[in-house]
């Protein structure tokens, strides 16, 4: 078995482990999980911020006309599409108003219809 698989699934080769050097093992993971992460978010960030508030002043023009978001993703994108919906529906910010916003991938009967007649 390879070590990424032991690593995940250590009682798939009946090997007692150490729960010390487990542990460990599991905090340096989770430390080093953590800086990829920040380290992922400060290259996006510096990337892409005016395309962030470009987007952000688009969405703000279109909620000052009358206009409604609609979002949608496909696969895990569809949770993303649910979350940035919900955002506008129920703010978490206290006295921010609640904007009309739609994630369109949340009707799943829809989607499975078109995807089985359409393709």
């Amino acid at each position: 078995m390879s070590d990424s698989i032991d690593s995940l699934y250590p009682f798939l080769n009946g090997r007692k482990k150490d729960p010390a050097s487990e542990n460990a093992a599991l905090l340096e993971s989770v430390r080093q999980k953590s800086d990829e992460s920040l380290a992922a978010k400060q290259t996006f960030f510096a990337d892409h911020a005016q395309a962030l508030v470009d987007a952000a002043k688009a969405v703000a023009k279109v909620y000052r006309s009358g206009g409604k978001l609609f979002s949608m993703g496909n696969g895990g994108s569809s949770c993303d599409a649910s979350h940035f919906a919900v955002e506008f529906q129920h703010p978490v910010t206290a006295g921010r108003p609640s904007l009309p916003a739609w994630n369109l991938t949340i009707d799943t009967a829809l989607f499975s219809a078109v995807a089985n007649d359409v393709g």
